[in-house]
């Protein structure tokens, strides 16, 4: 189901998301996502790193890419830094709208693909 604010293409992913992407503790590694929705609104997007216990992280702003071809337009991306290794559980990390990006007044949908790592 997409929510009101569709948050798809979900990077890092490796296997169509079957197998969780690798990363380092302390070293930043990029996360990107097309977030998109209808209509004017100023929209924003946050990373949120989701470790293996469940504990969230502080959200990293996403920032717009720029448009360099018709598949680029909506394009986020932020740099994230795991600070604990995944482990059986399982590290990840969710991409989605910001509660109110910045100008609107509008809250957003938190409902996001993730991407995990290990």
């Amino acid at each position: 189901m997409v929510g009101r604010i569709p948050v798809i293409d979900v990077m890092p992913v490796l296997d169509l998301g079957r197998l969780p992407a690798k990363a380092t503790v302390g070293e930043p590694f990029p996360v990107s996502a097309t977030v998109f929705r209808e209509g004017h609104d100023r929209l924003g997007a946050e990373a949120v790193l989701i470790g293996p216990d469940g504990t969230r992280r502080a959200p990293v702003r996403m920032h717009r890419l720029p448009t360099t071809d018709r598949f680029s337009v909506d394009r986020y991306e932020a740099w994230v830094v795991p600070d604990q290794q995944g482990g059986p559980g399982r590290s990840r990390c969710t991409p989605g709208p910001t509660r109110s990006a910045p100008g609107s007044t509008t809250p957003a949908s938190r409902s996001a693909p993730t991407s995990t790592w290990s």
